[in-house]
């Protein structure tokens, strides 16, 4: 299947973040499919992006905020210095 044509997008809003080293840009776009936010995180090797249609935002947000909640309650786990969570070697 051949890729799909570009597709003309209208930036609405713009917000940006920056945590640690990492950058984040949420903006609120909209094409002739309809609205929808991408969400790029920026770091200064690589960019990634995800893109949630509007239709899904109200099930995304409560999404974050569950886990929002949940982090809260959960006990910070303690990690050597010379590891990484899933085991390996920093």
């Amino acid at each position: 299947m051949p890729p799909r044509p570009a597709s003309l997008e209208v930036t609405l809003a713009k917000r940006e973040l920056q945590i640690e080293r990492k950058y984040y840009l949420v903006m609120l776009k909209q094409n002739a499919r309809g609205r929808f936010l991408r969400i790029s995180e920026q770091t200064t090797t690589r960019s990634s992006s995800i893109i949630i249609p509007e239709s899904g935002f109200k099930e995304f947000k409560k999404l974050v905020d569950e886990l929002g909640k949940a982090a809260k309650k959960l006990p910070a786990m303690n990690y050597p210095e010379d590891t990484m969570p899933n085991g390996n070697a920093s």
